[in-house]
């Protein structure tokens, strides 16, 4: 009896050692969300995008657009640590299924100042503040404008660029595509739950004469997903 005791402590012991010894890093989501935009580079006409978020945790999502009739392109993107592009077929893709990136990712390098827009935004402070509560689709949302401090002081805050956030206590914290704009709202030390159905990006290109980017929310629904990466990978 007492070989068998230590028999069972040793495999018990070798199980959890194994464990301990795998990293993985396991994301969650929940919504599935469907826009829609016209303008910016993409040319003329009207085009459909997607994204898989967590309501919870802004941090990461999917963003989705069609590949084929039958598949999809993926690109995975954990704002401050890791990123991937994939391919999957759409009837694998609505699976319960985990997804597993495996080592197929890459890390992202980071430099703050490294750009002209980083720059002014540490020296502008330039972050989100709210312009006013408004209504879409009969829902309750606010308005809201990435604008610089000396800005704010002079009442200047007559803005081209904006996003407006439905109220939505499903949504723990508004979804956003990268790092800067997360780390812009971060700053702004804003508390609103609910999720992002507009956003207008003025384009500036003389050259191309491109039409203004605008992007609205077109549906959301419940979605559950797992993703998963190997976190030993050289």
């Amino acid at each position: 009896m007492r070989h068998i005791v230590s028999l069972l402590v040793l495999l018990f012991s070798i199980l959890c050692f194994s464990q301990e010894e795998k990293k993985e890093r396991i994301y969650e989501f929940d919504y599935f969300l469907e826009y829609s935009s016209t303008g910016g580079e993409g040319g003329e006409g009207t085009r459909k995008h997607y994204k898989v978020i967590n309501s919870k945790d802004n941090s990461y999502s999917i963003a989705i657009s069609d590949l084929t009739e039958d598949s999809l392109s993926v690109f995975f993107n954990d704002f401050e640590n890791i990123y991937a592009n994939g391919k999957i077929l759409k009837s694998d893709f609505v699976k319960p299924d985990t997804l597993d990136f495996k080592c197929g990712y890459k890390t992202h390098i980071r430099d703050n100042l490294h750009t002209t827009l980083r720059k002014n935004q540490y020296k502008f402070k330039l972050n989100y503040h709210k312009l006013k509560d408004t209504v879409v689709n009969d829902k309750a949302a606010v308005k809201y404008a990435v604008i610089s401090e000396r800005k704010l002081k002079r009442g200047k805050i007559d803005v081209e660029e904006f996003l407006v956030i439905e109220k939505n206590k499903d949504f723990k914290k508004p979804n956003f595509n990268n790092y800067f704009h997360l780390e812009q709202w971060n700053n702004s030390n804003i508390k609103i739950e609910g999720v992002v159905v507009y956003k207008i990006h003025k384009m500036k290109s003389n050259k191309y004469k491109l039409k203004d980017w605008e992007v609205k929310l077109v549906n959301y629904s419940k979605f559950k997903k797992v993703l998963k990466v190997n976190l030993d990978c050289n």
